[in-house]
């Protein structure tokens, strides 16, 4: 089978359709230019991830030196939270309760 008859397919990432065609007119480089888009393409994905964690890290980080800033305020924020929680777990203990009662 001649390299001109074989069918090029290649991975889904987005290309110009000019490179598409490139790519296609020159099979005999295929193998090699896939291997770079993919390579590319991990690359990208890495960085992204990385961004994404230092995001993460500096959003904790930011939420901690607020919290340390005013403790009396999140700590009540967190008490309310708290308090809400059982009273909300109370309610519905209360009722599976009455469910359950013959009463």
């Amino acid at each position: 089978m001649s390299l001109s008859n074989r069918k090029v397919f290649l991975p889904n990432i987005k290309l110009s359709k000019n490179i598409r065609k490139a790519v296609q007119k020159n099979v005999a480089c295929e193998e090699e230019l896939i291997k770079r888009l993919f390579d590319v393409d991990l690359k990208k994905r890495d960085a992204l991830n990385e961004i994404t964690l230092k995001k993460d890290a500096f959003l904790k980080e930011q939420w901690r030196l607020r919290r340390e800033s005013m403790p009396d305020v999140y700590s009540r924020h967190i008490l309310n939270q708290r308090l809400l929680f059982f009273s909300f777990r109370k309610a519905r203990d209360e009722l599976e309760f009455s469910k359950i009662s013959p009463s």
